[in-house]
C-alpha cells in the first residue's frame, strides 16, 4: 500500500515523504523502531530523514 508520510522538526520545518508498506501499522512500527536514519526513494533517487531529529511524524493512506 501506497502512504504519505509528514516528518515535523524543532525548528518547524517538516517534510514530506511517499512510501509503500505492507500496512499502516507496520509503517508505524517501524519508524518508531528507527533510532538514526530512514531511508526511503523519492522518484528516482533514495532519501534519507534523520529520525533523531523528528519530533513527530504523520502517516496517511494514499
Amino acid at each position: 500500500m501506497k502512504f504519505e508520510v509528514v516528518f515535523w522538526f524543532d525548528n518547524e520545518n517538516l517534510r514530506t515523504a511517499k512510501v509503500i508498506a505492507e500496512s499502516e501499522k507496520a509503517l508505524i512500527k517501524e519508524l518508531q523502531e528507527c533510532e538514526h536514519w530512514y531511508e526511503f526513494e523519492d522518484g528516482k533517487r533514495i532519501a534519507n530523514v534523520n529520525m533523531r531529529l523528528v519530533t513527530q511524524f504523520d502517516v496517511k493512506r494514499k
